[in-house]
């Protein structure tokens, strides 16, 4: 994922497998909670979003239920994706 800033304001963009741009998540409640890790050591999780409202969403998700077989969910009005999407 990443974010693009375009006349329109910011956006966060999901990729797909390929790191190929596959869907724009805008307004003030998109966030994005994704993982990183080095070597065998635990997960660290990231939380990231577009303005107050996308952190407070993608806190949201820090969750079993959520996170659980996911590398990175995205957030936007309630909804979560899990990323990267499919091809």
């Amino acid at each position: 994922a990443r974010f693009d800033r375009s006349g329109n304001g910011e956006k966060l963009v999901g990729l797909d497998e390929k790191g190929e741009p596959a869907r724009r998540f805008g307004g003030a409640a998109a966030g994005l909670v994704a993982a990183t890790r080095q070597g065998g050591g635990p997960p660290t999780w990231i939380v990231t979003g577009i303005g107050a409202g996308g952190v407070a969403a993608a806190a949201g998700l820090l969750d079993a239920g959520s996170l659980r077989d996911h590398y990175a969910v995205a957030t936007e009005g309630g909804e979560e994706t899990p990323l990267p999407l499919g091809s």
